[in-house]
Order: structure tokens, then sequence, then C-alpha cells
């Protein structure tokens, strides 16, 4: 019994081993740290959109933005630092956060529709989500560096997957995200919107472009 009982331990310790060697990720997820950054200024996101009458556009300053680094990148401390970082694939994980009722337009009575469509009360903010990203080959001779970002988004409570097609290029005090994506209302749920018998009929396509400043500082 005693030399079994040795045996069945043995076998336990090799399972064990092999695990470990095969699943490094699992011992290596709690290396991620959060990157230091602030919004610079000229920073905005916006919502274009048509009716059959007219084009409007939504756009705010206010967007939050979280981004992680794994345990074997450096904290960047410059512009050059964080286009670094982010050219090595070595940007861990990505939030970006949009409160619903900061999304203004010229006219007051826009704004309260917009809110009411995207159900604000209910779900205050649109947020985003990233999964993975890859940098386009031959990126490290050019100024700007393209990414493909894939990630979910949720909007008025409803989330799906998204590809989204980034440029990012170096400014003098940060990182410059640029981008837009075109997305159906009907996809989140939402139905477009109809007004005077019928007569204005917004339609169900829109277009959201942003055009961030990422500035690095300390944590």
């Amino acid at each position: 019994m005693k030399m079994r009982a040795m045996w069945i331990a043995l076998v336990m310790v090799g399972v064990l081993g092999l695990i470990g060697l095969r699943s490094p990720a699992a011992q290596t997820d709690s290396g991620v740290t959060p990157v230091g950054l602030r919004l610079g200024p000229g920073s905005a996101l916006w919502i274009e959109g048509k009716s059959n009458l007219h084009e409007f556009e939504s756009r705010t300053t206010t967007v939050g933005v979280k981004l992680t680094r794994g345990s074997g990148a450096s904290a960047p401390a410059t512009p050059a630092d964080l286009e670094s970082l982010v050219r090595g694939s070595s940007a861990h994980g990505l939030e970006v956060e949009v409160p619903v009722k900061s999304l203004h337009s010229k006219k007051e009575g826009i704004d309260k529709n917009l809110w009411k469509d995207l159900r604000a009360d209910d779900y205050p903010t649109i947020q985003f989500h990233l999964t993975k990203y890859t940098v386009s080959a031959n990126e490290a001779k050019r100024d700007t560096t393209h990414l493909r970002a894939e990630g979910m988004l949720r909007i008025a409570g409803k989330e799906r997957p998204v590809t989204l097609s980034v440029r990012a290029y170096r400014g003098d005090d940060g990182l410059w995200i640029d981008g837009s994506e075109r997305l159906k209302m009907t996809d989140y749920g939402i139905k477009p919107r109809t007004m005077m018998l019928g007569t204005l009929r917004v339609k169900d396509e829109v277009v959201v472009r942003y055009h961030l400043l990422l500035i690095p500082k300390e944590n």
C-alpha cells in the first residue's frame, strides 16, 4: 500500500508539473500594471448622423481611457515611450468610457432625443473593451502606426463585437489616436427616430469618430 501511494503521489506531481508548463499565462496573469494617462487638449469623440432633412453631430470632450501594460514593459514617461509601448504590442488592455449626457450638439432638442434613444438614464455610459490588437507590418519606419483593434462595444445596454482600424501618431505632448466606425443603431436595439408624423426620419447608420491625445503621466 505504501508503494502504491508513493506512485500515485509521483504521478500527481508529474501532472501538476505539466499543467504548470503548459499554462504559463495563468501564472503571469497578475503581472498587469495600469499606465498613467491623461487626455490632452483637442481631444474629442463625436457621432455623425443623418435624416432625410438634415445632418447632425453630437460631440464630447469627456472620454475616460484606461490602459494597462504587461509586467515586462516599462512605464512610459514620454510620448516616444508610449508610442514604443503600442508599437511593441506591449499594451495589455484598454477601456474607453463615454458619458452619454456629455454628448452635445448645437441644438438642445437633438441632445435630449439622442440621450433618450441611447437610454442614458438606464445606461449612462458607452463602453469599449479591447480584447486584442495587432500592429500592421513594416510600421517601424513610418510616422503613423496602423492598428487593428478588436473588442466589445456596449451601447444602451447591448454589447456587440467590433473591429476598429486605428491610426496612432506621435505629437509634441503625447500620442494621437484617430479613427472612425460606422454603426447601425438597430444593431444595438435602438429604433431610428421619426418625427413630425413621419416627415422627418433619422437614418439607421451613424458614424462614430474619435481624435484623442493620450499624454503619459505618473500614476
